[in-house]
């Protein structure tokens, strides 16, 4: 129930309220000449019905609603009550409130929901994926799948314009495009792993849109302009963070890579960690990889390997002796650290024959690249361990028992 709790949300919270009046917010419409449906705001006093929380996505007002229902945040609103209260007052708040929790939910309650939930859930169901839009799930319930033969689907055929872009590309890069080639030779929107001896896969959403008296293209489907390619189709292997930061058109982010050096045997050192992420600091070099980013055409250099060290840092946590018995030849096998100079052009040639954005790109491919790139894990390792150093010196002076 939204309560008068609604007095103490934060400030920005509140503020969406009075907009209540703008007709974004309005939830739903005239239901006949003289009854409309009561408009939602943050001083509702019943818990609004499931059908009023449609649509959450698009309406800031409803989401809150519904985090305030679904978080259970709505039942504590007499916790305010708390502070200056005396101690009688505090224990009959509290369990006021277990009881209230315990009442809202039994043995019983979670008994049917276990039942309701096996009789849903169908463990032997196939989990099966849509040729249109290429959604996977497990086929039970609403969700169904249903196989079409392709030459029901004109509508996903591609038109002229489609077909001459798809042939500009050259052949060993046209696999990546989902499309499904016909034994009649036409050419349709469809993932072709999912099409078996002309039968097309379809979810139920999208045979509903396209079997209609009325057909029209799914939103999300390939035909409708949603599809990512498939770097698998090339055989294109996964990237690692320090190759991608290699020919990205523009780093927004920086990343710490956090390793903590181990012994997993008397005679064998490991290491283990992960990255952490964070958005780039404002600066000039933010404003230059902004402008990179707002380039539609970008014309220049690739590999890139320029300031390579300000979006990657390693923070090592450990001892000084497991940092030289770890630095600077044991690193090639930290994933994410690894730079594979033939994967990296094999991508690059991949994103100037399929992105528009890397057409105009140009690749560098001299034997003095080759050899950055090869050493380019060395140096930034290497720059790591001087500013290592410096620190290990600076906590030397500042204390008075290692001086």
């Amino acid at each position: 129930m939204i309560t008068e709790a609604n007095q103490n949300l934060p400030l920005e919270i509140k503020v969406l309220s009075s907009s209540i009046q703008d007709p974004i917010f309005n939830l739903h419409p005239v239901l006949s000449s003289n009854t409309q449906a009561p408009i939602l705001n943050l001083h509702y006093k019943e818990t609004p019905s499931a059908q009023q929380l449609v649509n959450f996505e698009k309406d800031p007002l409803v989401a809150l609603l519904a985090l305030a229902i679904n978080s259970g945040q709505n039942k504590f609103s007499a916790s305010a009550k708390l502070y200056g209260s005396t101690p009688e007052e505090e224990r009959n708040l509290l369990e006021e409130q277990k009881r209230e929790v315990e009442g809202n939910f039994d043995i019983h309650d979670r008994g049917r929901i276990i039942d309701e939930f096996q009789q849903c859930f169908d463990k032997d169901s196939l989990l099966l994926g849509c040729a249109c839009c290429g959604i996977r799930a497990f086929q039970m319930n609403k969700m169904l799948y249903h196989p079409v033969p392709v030459t029901e689907l004109d509508l996903l055929k591609l038109n002229e314009e489609r077909q001459l872009l798809f042939y500009a590309i050259p052949h060993p890069y046209q696999l990546s495009v989902s499309v499904y080639l016909s034994s009649s030779g036409k050419l349709y929107h469809l993932h072709p792993e999912l099409v078996k001896d002309g039968i097309a896969s379809l979810c139920s959403t999208c045979h509903r849109n396209i079997t209609s008296s009325k057909p029209k293209i799914p939103k999300l489907c390939i035909a409708a302009g949603i599809d990512f390619g498939h770097p698998g189709r090339l055989g294109l292997p996964q990237l690692t963070l320090s190759e991608e930061l290699l020919f990205c058109r523009s780093r927004q982010y920086v990343s710490i890579l956090k390793l903590v050096g181990y012994n997993t045997s008397e005679r064998q050192k490991a290491k283990k960690g992960h990255v952490i992420t964070y958005p780039q600091p404002d600066g000039t070099t933010k404003l230059a990889e902004l402008q990179r980013f707002n380039s539609n055409f970008d014309g220049r250099e690739y590999p890139r390997t320029e300031n390579f060290g300000e979006f990657l840092s390693i923070c090592l946590i450990g001892s000084r002796l497991k940092f030289d018995s770890l630095i600077p030849t044991r690193f090639g096998d930290v994933n994410e650290l690894r730079v594979r100079v033939d994967v990296v052009y094999l991508w690059l040639h991949a994103l100037k024959h399929l992105n528009p954005l890397y057409r105009n790109a140009s690749i560098i491919e001299t034997e003095a690249m080759h050899m950055k790139l090869q050493n380019i894990l060395k140096d930034h390792l290497m720059c790591q361990q001087m500013k290592f150093e410096i620190l290990i010196k600076i906590q030397t002076c500042q204390c008075p028992f290692l001086s």
